[in-house]
C-alpha cells in the first residue's frame, strides 16, 4: 500500500489497484480502481503515476491524476514474479522474486526499459531505495543492499574499412599493370547487442543472513 495525499493506493491482488479517499480517516471510500494483469502484490506512488508490482503481469504503470479513473499507459514484463517495487527518480527498482532486482528506466511512463539488475541468490520480495541504495528483502538470502551507481552507454563499435582495388590499366602492347593487393583497414570490434545495450552498474555494498 501507498498513501499520497488524501488517497490510498491499495495492490489488492487479484482485485488489482484499489484507490481510496481516506481525506476522513473514520470513513474510506473507495473511488476508483485499475485491474491489473496478474497478481497486484506492491505499489508505490511518484507524482501523477502508481508503479503496481504485478507478480507475472511484470511492472505496470498506472496514471492516477484522475483518482477516480486510473488508467495504466506502460509496463515492462519482467523475467520473474514483480513482488515490490519502489521508485526514485527516472527508475523503478522492482523485487523480482527469482528474478532478483530489476531496475526500470520509467523516465518515459509509456515505454519503460530495463537498466539493469543484481540477480540475488535467494527470492526478492521487497524492496526500499534511500540515497541511493537499494535495500532488497531476499527470503533466505537475508538483507542485501545495493548501489546505484548511475547509467552509461556503451562506446560505439568502429567500423571496418578497406583500400578500394585500382582498375586495371591496359597498354598499346596488351600488357597490364598487377592489381595491387588488397590493404585491409582496422577490424572491427564485435560487441554482441552492443547497439542496444545500455548498462546500469548495480554494486552489492553490504549483506546480513
Amino acid at each position: 500500500m501507498a498513501v499520497a495525499g488524501s488517497y490510498a493506493y491499495v495492490a489488492d491482488g487479484y482485485s488489482g489497484l484499489r484507490v481510496v479517499n481516506v481525506s476522513n480517516p473514520a470513513a474510506p471510500v473507495e473511488v476508483g480502481s485499475y485491474d491489473a494483469p496478474g497478481w497486484a502484490r506492491g505499489v508505490t506512488v511518484s507524482g501523477a503515476y502508481a508503479y503496481v508490482a504485478g507478480s507475472w503481469g511484470g511492472l505496470r504503470v498506472v496514471n492516477v491524476s484522475n483518482p477516480a479513473a486510473p488508467v495504466e499507459v506502460g509496463s515492462y514484463d519482467t523475467p520473474g514474479c514483480a513482488s515490490g517495487v519502489a521508485v526514485a527518480g527516472s527508475y523503478a527498482y522492482v523485487a523480482d522474486w527469482d528474478g532478483g532486482l530489476r531496475v526500470v528506466n520509467v523516465s518515459n511512463p509509456a515505454a519503460p526499459v530495463e537498466a539493469g539488475f543484481y540477480d540475488t541468490p535467494g527470492v526478492a520480495y521487497g524492496v526500499a531505495v534511500s540515497g541511493g541504495y537499494a535495500c532488497v528483502a531476499d527470503g533466505d538470502g537475508g538483507l542485501f543492499i545495493l548501489r546505484f551507481t548511475g547509467e552509461r552507454t556503451p562506446t560505439p563499435t568502429p567500423t571496418a574499412s578497406r583500400t578500394a582495388t585500382p582498375t586495371r590499366t591496359l597498354t598499346p602492347t596488351a600488357t597490364f599493370t598487377p592489381r595491387p593487393t588488397n590493404t585491409p583497414g582496422p577490424s572491427p570490434t564485435w560487441v554482441p547487442g552492443a547497439a542496444n545495450r545500455v548498462w546500469l552498474p548495480v554494486l552489492m555494498v553490504g549483506a546480513r543472513p
